[in-house]
């Protein structure tokens, strides 16, 4: 994908499991109106599917490929790829500031590896691939990651994120039989207990303890960027209570003027725009302008 350099502010809508680019349409109108060029990606269902069964991320190594600016001309093979993806052409944009806006899980996923790679440093390779080549690739590397890292203004979470991860199968409901077919192919037998016996699987502890981790990364990340939540109380795919808390907790820690929350008693999950449009545009507008104010005291 060419993209061609601008100086408008740059949005990245990172869609929901299943999702079209026609069901993100909406979402790119009120970006464009607001004076956002857009860039949408929606993970395929594999990758959903095995980020919600792997293992710990803590101990996994986040290799920069060589060339890295080469990625965006390939289809990604993974979640790792399209974050890479997605860094690539935030790079090669030179924004005047870049927004994330995450739908589900599906999108938040994607956002959990992108803050993996923007943390990741020349010393966390290992050793033995210290070589000179590597460690000026890296160096290069690190100096285009942190200047798209300066350059993100902020994050809105739109129905996420849902800590519960072993309600992947009701999320699965939702999608089409194509793409149900994807999610089953890549979870296998995991995914087959973990939908049909539940808390007696034995994949369910690794499941749980995965679904913390994700919960707590996402709590406890000390960036402190302006974040805002689209919840409702009656969602059960991103239920109220653990997401509220999740809020609260970072605005004692950042303040309620950089950690906004907007929710409703009933709204159902990922249609907050389509249910209650003047809010949510308001709310967004607001929010959008509060960044862009922020990032253009930063230069």
């Amino acid at each position: 994908m060419t993209t061609i350099p601008t100086q408008k502010p740059l949005v990245v809508i990172l869609g929901w499991l299943g999702s079209k680019p026609r069901n993100l349409l909406p979402y790119e109108r009120l970006y464009q109106q607001l004076g956002f060029r857009v860039l949408c990606h929606t993970a395929a269902p594999a990758m959903i599917v095995e980020s919600v069964l792997q293992p710990s991320l803590k101990d996994q190594i986040v290799s920069p490929p060589i060339p890295w600016t080469s990625l965006s001309a390939s289809t990604p093979r993974s979640m790792s790829h399209l974050a890479w993806n997605i860094l690539v052409e935030c790079h090669q944009a030179h924004p005047s500031a870049i927004l994330f806006h995450l739908l589900s899980n599906g999108g938040c996923f994607v956002w959990e590896r992108i803050r993996q790679i923007l943390d990741r440093t020349i010393q966390n390779a290992p050793k033995e691939q210290h070589t000179t080549e590597l460690y000026h690739h890296n160096e290069k590397l690190d100096q285009c990651l942190q200047h798209v890292k300066n350059n993100i203004a902020g994050v809105v979470f739109d129905s996420c994120p849902g800590g519960q991860l072993d309600g992947i199968g009701k999320a699965l409901q939702y999608c089409s039989w194509d793409d149900r077919i994807q999610a089953t192919w890549a979870g296998g037998s995991d995914l087959f207990k973990l939908q049909y016996a539940g808390t007696s699987s034995s994949i369910y502890p690794q499941v749980q303890a995965r679904s913390q981790e994700y919960l707590d990364s996402l709590r406890d990340d000390c960036w402190n960027l302006p974040q805002l939540y689209f919840c409702s109380e009656d969602d059960d795919l991103a239920p109220y209570p653990a997401l509220e808390s999740l809020v609260r907790h970072r605005q004692r820690i950042f303040g309620k003027d950089l950690i906004w929350m907007r929710s409703w008693q009933s709204s159902r999950h990922v249609s907050h725009l389509c249910q209650h449009p003047k809010n949510y545009a308001q709310t967004l507008e607001s929010f959008v302008q509060r960044c862009l104010s922020d990032q253009s005291s930063k230069l």
